[in-house]
């Protein structure tokens, strides 16, 4: 009913992932464009894993209480599909639907690529400026282009 986006949110569980991801689906039926987090407007190619993105959220003091949380705030979840009657004003390679993950050897994240595949894209430490630039992309940023290999 909307003419223009709709944001669809829910917890960012298996379950809530499971419903955006329906929604999502009968949304690209009816026509709709995928904004986001996807870079492609076919089916969600995840399997035994859901999309989900952390965002950090400001604990009221009686919550800290009742917790006894030492900490002012918590990482909530959350899973996400903006969806919309026009397409997205710039094209995309890919979105991060993944933090990094990086250990003494390489970096690695997760990427939802517009031709709908999930990628894994990995930059060896050796390689300094490769490696620093996938342990540094935020989750949710959209790709232009594919991320540059060690050889280039």
């Amino acid at each position: 009913m909307t003419a223009g986006m709709l944001l669809l949110i829910e917890p960012g569980t298996p379950q809530g992932f499971a419903l955006v991801r329906t929604a999502r689906d009968a949304l690209l039926e009816e026509a709709a464009q995928t904004i986001a987090p996807c870079a492609h407007d076919q089916p969600c190619p995840l399997a035994d894993d859901w999309c989900h993105f952390p965002q950090r959220i400001a604990r009221p003091e009686f919550q800290r209480g009742a917790r006894a949380a030492p900490s002012p705030w918590e990482e909530g979840k959350f899973a996400y599909a903006a969806m919309a009657r026009f397409a997205a004003e710039q094209p995309i390679w890919a979105r991060a639907i993944r933090e990094p993950e990086w250990n003494k050897a390489y970096a690695t994240i997760k990427l939802s690529t517009h031709n709908g595949e999930i990628v894994r894209h990995r930059a060896l430490k050796r390689h300094r400026a490769a490696f620093r630039h996938v342990k540094d992309l935020p989750w949710g940023i959209a790709l232009e282009a594919p991320l540059a290999t060690e050889d280039e």
